[in-house]
């Protein structure tokens, strides 16, 4: 009884070490940067409060528009997800991930206003601050590896969903 025992561990330890060589489960975290360049948009200016959403603007009066450049700035964000990889042999890997990516950036406006110019960061710090949560799905990326699993090249497919957005952009 004591070496069947033994049988089975030794059995169990050897599959689990053969099997972790084969399949890996890791997770993955690092920082991120987004560059948005510089865009074009339109940008109202409203004497009297409104309800932006709920109008058309064609027809009031107190609201002026105008066509203006954002000056962008990135900023920091992250991604963090969660990789299972199965080895098909001694260079080819499949692998599935799902993770978060948190992509930054802040935009500002200059404004001339009969010869005065202000940014819109003056009147709202927060005013063109944006975070994009997305949800990122890998399904079927493959990896090859080289110079003895050192080095490494992955491909394939990935969906990203957005999750939440957060932007300031209208002041008052």
């Amino acid at each position: 009884m004591k070496h069947l025992t033994i049988t089975i561990i030794l059995f169990l330890f050897i599959g689990t070490t053969t099997t972790a060589k084969k399949h890996k489960l890791s997770i993955n975290a690092n920082s991120t940067t987004t560059f948005i360049p510089n865009f074009d948009y339109y940008v109202h200016i409203a004497t009297e409060p409104i309800i932006y959403d709920f109008m058309d603007l064609s027809n009031y009066t107190h609201i002026s528009s105008s066509y203006q450049e954002a000056k962008t700035k990135p900023k920091l964000g992250f991604s963090i997800d969660i990789e299972y990889s199965n080895r098909l042999n001694k260079r080819l890997s499949v692998l599935f991930a799902i993770g978060i990516n948190q992509m930054r950036y802040e935009y500002d406006t200059e404004m001339n206003d009969n010869g005065a110019i202000y940014s819109l960061t003056d009147l709202d710090k927060d005013y063109g601050n944006t975070t994009l949560y997305y949800l990122n799905i890998r399904p079927f990326n493959y990896s090859v590896s080289f110079n003895e699993n050192k080095t490494s090249i992955f491909g394939g497919p990935i969906l990203s969903l957005l999750l939440k957005s957060k932007s300031c952009n209208a002041v008052g």
